[in-house]
């Protein structure tokens, strides 16, 4: 029985002729009529087929003079780390400009390309962004990014799609840091001492704290005058004797660690110091002005 041929088989016979006629030039791309790139011979050109125009992403390098075309807008993205040559549309009239790089971006939704070139200075390199249609002409060159340790992958390098970005847990994250900015900096006496400072931090590690101008304030109802924040020095609101004798125990607890170090005795001693100079300034200040002289220059 005779069967007339369909026009998608005649094409079909058609491109399987092209492929058996051009055994010299099976690494080329061809192709459509008014220059419109395809690798599949269909259509469309968005489906590689290896057994007529194959890739050079898949065959190895190539650096054919005699390429009509270079590859469809789907698949360049192949090429990705290989060195490439593009023939440009975009020279003076009548003669076209070549540009040579490594394939280092490829975006199908811009149809651009950017190139990696070489920079004025060794070692440093400089990128160009080409759009796909001013391309006339491809040659490819060898791949310059190493192959993937899996042999079975076929395409050298392929860049993950930027994945949407969540605005709202951006801005929790941020709220969440500038709260704990916030409470770091309240941690942090302003005017006391060294030695302040260390006792401060060390309550806060088993109990509630927080700053009240010089003093601190414990659970919410012991304050801790300074300057020498001593357990003698304890005072509480109301009946709450439980509260401050634990304080009591915890603030005689970290004066005698704090002691056993040198640098512990040296903050305490600074504290001292700094504790007279400002009573004597306080009893020269108030002398002067009882008796109407001023006071000496510190």
């Amino acid at each position: 029985m005779s069967r007339t041929a369909s026009p998608s088989h005649a094409r079909r016979q058609s491109s399987n002729n092209y492929g058996n006629n051009n055994q010299s030039n099976n690494h080329s791309f061809r192709s459509r009529p008014g220059g419109v790139p395809s690798s599949s011979g269909s259509g469309g050109g968005g489906r590689l087929n290896s057994a007529r125009v194959p890739s050079p992403a898949m065959m190895g390098p190539q650096t054919s003079s005699n390429q009509a075309g270079f590859p469809s807008i789907r698949n360049i993205g192949l090429l990705l780390g290989w060195s490439v040559k593009f023939k440009l549309n975009e020279g003076a009239a009548g003669g076209d400009r070549w540009v040579e790089g490594m394939i280092w971006c490829y975006d199908s939704i811009a149809g651009a390309v950017i190139l990696q070139c070489p920079g004025t200075i060794k070692g440093r390199h400089t990128y160009r962004m080409i759009k796909v249609n001013q391309i006339k002409d491809l040659q490819v060159g060898s791949l310059l990014e190493p192959h993937p340790p899996n042999p079975s992958g076929m395409i050298p390098k392929i860049l993950e799609p930027v994945r949407p970005i969540n605005v709202t847990a951006i801005a929790m994250r941020e709220n969440a840091a500038v709260l704990a900015d916030d409470a770091r900096r309240a941690r942090i006496g302003h005017g006391v001492s060294r030695w302040a400072q260390e006792i401060f931090d060390a309550l806060g590690k088993t109990l509630p704290v927080r700053w009240h101008q010089t003093s601190i304030i414990i659970l919410d109802d012991v304050l801790l005058p300074g300057p020498f924040y001593r357990s003698e020095d304890v005072k509480v609101s109301g009946d709450n004797q439980n509260r401050m004798s634990r304080v009591k125990q915890v603030l005689e607890g970290e004066w005698s660690r704090l002691l056993r170090t040198e640098e512990g005795k040296q903050m305490e001693l600074e504290a001292r110091n700094a504790a007279s100079a400002t009573t004597t300034a306080t009893s020269t200040s108030s002398s002067s002005t009882a008796t109407g002289t001023p006071a000496p220059a510190s």
